[in-house]
């Protein structure tokens, strides 16, 4: 069987740097949980809604998906982080076919240019715990655990000086909980798309990626995403 991109549910509250191939050969995937980013999309051979990861995995659940038509400009071609269970894989094909145990819509974000390293100074800078950090497709996925109300929103500031020239991307990322009350548990999706900042000169390019953990140790996290 193909070795699967997918992340399994017992790391995480691990911090990951990069895609990773969990699923050994003589493992037997139906026992495993597996989690990943993926759009929800109409396919038009089948008629069913199924997701597609960043590689080009298509992952069908078992039990239909019924979106009412109101909602489907909302909900479809939207990016989920969810988990799930594989019951079948086609033989040398991407597709698989999957119990859906849970899905988050994930909130698209924006990286903000900032002019020279003092700016970073300008925004909150609020401890905050990262449950997942990884690289799909051109994209940066964060899964953060927070404490709210539920009501207010709360900042993700990830900021980025182009003026710096190196073959490494740096990006800050400033956390503002905006004085919300810590009542609930929350995990927070969201993503970020990489494009412009990836170069072909290389295979690959490095990102540091910086954020207040509350631990010196975790407080800088170095990834890897593939140049397309």
């Amino acid at each position: 069987m193909k070795k699967l991109n997918f992340i399994i549910a017992v790391i995480l509250t691990s911090i990951i740097c990069t895609s990773c191939d969990w699923l050994e050969p003589e493992e037997d995937p139906s026992t495993q949980i597996y989690r990943t980013a993926a759009t929800l999309i109409h396919d038009p051979e089948t008629g069913k809604k199924i997701f597609l990861t960043d590689d080009g995995v298509q992952l069908i659940p078992t039990t239909a998906l019924s979106i009412p038509d109101t909602l489907e400009n909302t909900l479809l071609n939207q990016r989920y982080y969810i988990s799930f269970q594989i019951e079948i894989q086609t033989p040398s094909t991407k597709l698989y076919n999957i119990t859906l145990i849970s899905m988050q819509m994930m909130s698209k974000e924006s990286i903000i240019s900032i002019s020279n390293n003092n700016t970073i100074n300008e925004y909150k800078n609020e401890q905050l715990k990262i449950n997942l950090l990884w690289c799909s497709g051109n994209y940066l996925n964060v899964i953060t655990q927070i404490k709210g109300s539920g009501s207010v929103a709360h900042n993700y500031h990830l900021l980025h000086n182009p003026h710096i020239t190196s073959d490494t991307l740096y990006l800050t990322m400033r956390y503002d909980d905006n004085d919300d009350q810590q009542i609930y548990d929350l995990q927070q999706a969201m993503y970020y798309d990489l494009s412009e900042y990836l170069t072909s000169s290389s295979d690959s390019t490095t990102i540091c990626f910086h954020y207040n953990s509350g631990s010196p140790k975790l407080d800088t996290l170095y990834l890897k995403i593939a140049n397309k």
